[in-house]
């Protein structure tokens, strides 16, 4: 895994408390176990539109479905997500999400981002495949003209971005571009001076944003 995202992670959650954690993009259950190292979260929800991989992230997370800590959703991320998180109260809950489902000519990080927006309150995304502007050493997803970065998302919505300030050099894994997006709420709970300390940077986002339209007719290019 990647070390430098896997502390920043866990180092912005003690200090957040999430009590919900949505991933998008199940695959094998593997970053799920992540989430189980956080105390403060009370439930997972994965989903994921493979069902072969649903069924074996359930065989191998048995006993976590038995006790509900996690579910498994076999849908669409952007139709569940905006369906799930009418349960959860925006007063109450703190909202952390890893999105990872834009595979496959399906990019709907723009929706699934529109939804913690309009749900509102405390919210953290965390998304994989993300370009850190100035440092190609970190991978990110393209499909045809649509990057998976800080353009997919318009201006005016009430979150920052951050992205590693430090070179990808430093990093392990795979070392693929990561985007934290932070509420306002959650900024709130967890004090700006963390992520210099975690060495994230925060994009300044003037130019203009796609709308969901633009996305929802991007396509992966062909290998």
């Amino acid at each position: 895994g990647q070390a430098k995202r896997t502390n920043c992670l866990f180092t912005i959650s003690y200090l957040f408390k999430p009590t919900i954690a949505i991933e998008t993009g199940t695959y094998y259950g593997t970053s799920t176990y992540l989430f189980f190292g956080i105390p403060t979260i009370k439930q997972i929800i994965s989903i994921d539109t493979n069902e072969t991989f649903l069924n074996i992230a359930r065989e191998r997370w048995q006993r976590e479905i038995k006790s509900n800590k996690i579910r498994f959703i076999y849908d669409s991320s952007e139709i569940a997500m905006r369906r799930e998180l009418l349960n959860f109260d925006n007063s109450i809950e703190r909202i952390i999400c890893y999105l990872d489902a834009h595979w496959d000519e399906h990019l709907p990080t723009f929706e699934e981002v529109e939804a913690l927006c309009k749900w509102g309150g405390a919210w953290i995304a965390i998304i994989d495949d993300f370009l850190v502007p100035g440092d190609a050493g970190y991978g990110y997803d393209k499909y045809g003209e649509t990057v998976v970065g800080e353009g997919l998302f318009p201006i005016n919505r009430d979150f920052d971005i951050y992205v590693p300030l430090e070179s990808s050099d430093g990093e392990t894994g795979a070392r693929r571009g990561t985007g934290y997006l932070i509420s306002s709420e959650a900024e709130k709970l967890i004090g700006l001076s963390i992520f210099s300390e975690l060495k994230l940077i925060k994009l300044d986002r003037k130019s203009t944003r796609l709308n969901s339209s633009h996305v929802s007719e991007s396509r992966m290019p062909s290998s």
